[in-house]
């Protein structure tokens, strides 16, 4: 959330709970969009798991969430550990090419 502008009070709700939040206005759409995830993935364990405890849903959809950002984070880290050697090989396909064109009778 960005620290740069005035802040703006909002409410969103969750299984029936009021949460006031002070965001960034320019987060505002970010925000509730997330909190309709939220939202929905609480409903979701709580209706398919049956649960008994009030702490158990927000528990288990933090896991839920935490497990797809680290999953996420380990794909990014591969992607960029990839980069080095996508680049070298750009590099040398541009060689190739330049050296090639350079071989070719002029017309």
């Amino acid at each position: 959330m960005s620290e740069f502008s005035e802040q703006k009070s909002v409410e969103i709700t969750i299984l029936g709970r009021v949460y006031p939040l002070v965001i960034a206005p320019e987060d505002e759409d970010i925000v509730t969009a997330a909190a309709t995830l939220v939202e929905r993935k609480m409903r979701q364990i709580t209706d398919k798991f049956s649960l008994r405890d009030a702490v158990d849903a927000p528990v288990m959809t933090a896991l839920q969430y935490a497990v797809i950002s680290l999953i996420y984070k380990n794909e990014l880290e591969q992607a960029k550990s990839l980069y080095p050697d996508l680049e070298a090989l750009l590099t040398r396909i541009e060689q190739e090419i330049s050296r090639i064109s350079k071989e070719q009778p002029q017309k």
